[in-house]
């Protein structure tokens, strides 16, 4: 891997070739193009500020799939910023930020670690031939209050800025719904295809702050775990896929999923994870002849479609067959 300060040394001659030396920016955009492509990613940050040159060949070169930010506070309060399956850290140390990546560290006098991990994201964000795809965003246990409310109160400002965001997976972890929805809503919705909620905190019975977004309406997979939501079912059923940890799973609720199924063309597959429950009045909604043990597999039919309903006094999961 090229090092940004190591360029120019590539290009370095012993004895010059003419009384004129060309600058780096002045090489043919073929070379430029053949060494930035060899830089890593907190390299090609900087690189991009270097000159117009270099913006356009850094925008038109850049692959980044999945952007994951963690915010942690440990001996200090640290961000760290994935690239695919590269990682930059930025640590706030005193009244600076200390930035690393490898063997490669960096001082920003002045700011602390949200707000210079946020300009390097803007920037990323701002290139029009960035084709992201995947979106995380995860608290630690630990995270310092202001650096936790200037990450989210931030973070909807630079996601908007770089609008549309054609992402397709938004995953979160141990975020409280009124700090997800800002940040949801910055998606584009419709390419927006799967929602993961991971060990939300607090404020679960909240949910239905988000359901009414549009993200949330016509996204198509959800996994919503380790926490527990209160939510109502007919909430649900507009997925294509989902998985969700709920506070309880009534009959009326089995009810209003079997009537649900025997209109729903799109929908595949669901599995609902609940406190213990009368399973065996579960089952006799879709099999009312059913007499077996509290744990077991029935078939359904409805719309012209066969499903496999498996349960237990602790889940519910329906499984669409599809016949070849």
């Amino acid at each position: 891997m090229v090092k940004l300060k190591s360029i120019k040394k590539l290009f370095s001659s012993s004895k010059p070739a003419s009384s004129h030396t060309a600058t780096f920016s002045e090489l043919p955009t073929e070379v430029v193009d053949e060494v930035l492509r060899k830089l890593g990613p907190i390299d090609r940050i900087i690189a991009r500020k270097v000159s117009r040159k270099f913006r356009a060949i850094i925008e038109a070169t850049c692959r980044f799939k999945e952007i994951k930010i963690e915010i942690a506070s440990f001996y200090n309060p640290t961000v760290s910023f994935h690239l695919d399956d590269a990682c930059i850290t930025y640590e706030t140390v005193g009244q600076s930020c200390i930035v690393s990546f490898g063997k490669k560290r960096k001082k920003v006098k002045k700011r602390n670690c949200v707000d210079v991990m946020l300009d390097d994201l803007s920037s990323l964000l701002r290139n029009p031939k960035l084709n992201l795809e995947v979106f995380k965003l995860q608290f630690y246990i630990f995270v310092e209050a202001n650096h936790r409310e200037t990450l989210v109160n931030s973070l909807p400002v630079v996601l908007k800025s770089a609008e549309p965001l054609n992402v397709s997976e938004f995953q979160v972890k141990r975020a409280r719904f009124d700090e997800m929805v800002p940040i949801l809503a910055c998606f584009e919705a419709g390419k927006l295809r799967k929602l993961s909620f991971l060990q939300s905190i607090d404020q679960y019975d909240l949910f239905e702050t988000i359901v009414h977004l549009d993200q949330w309406k016509e996204a198509k997979v959800l996994e919503a775990l380790f926490s527990t939501y209160l939510i109502d079912v007919e909430e649900l059923f507009h997925f294509e896929h989902f998985k969700i940890k709920t506070d309880s799973f009534t009959t009326e609720d089995a009810i209003q999923t079997r009537d649900i199924l025997t209109v729903s063309a799109h929908f595949q597959y669901a599995k609902l994870f609940f406190p213990e429950n009368r399973s065996t009045e579960l089952a006799r909604v879709f099999d009312p002849k059913y007499e077996g043990p509290l744990s077991g597999s029935i078939n359904y039919q409805a719309c012209d479609a066969n499903f496999i309903i498996d349960f237990s006094p602790h889940h519910f999961e329906i499984k669409k067959i599809f016949h070849t």
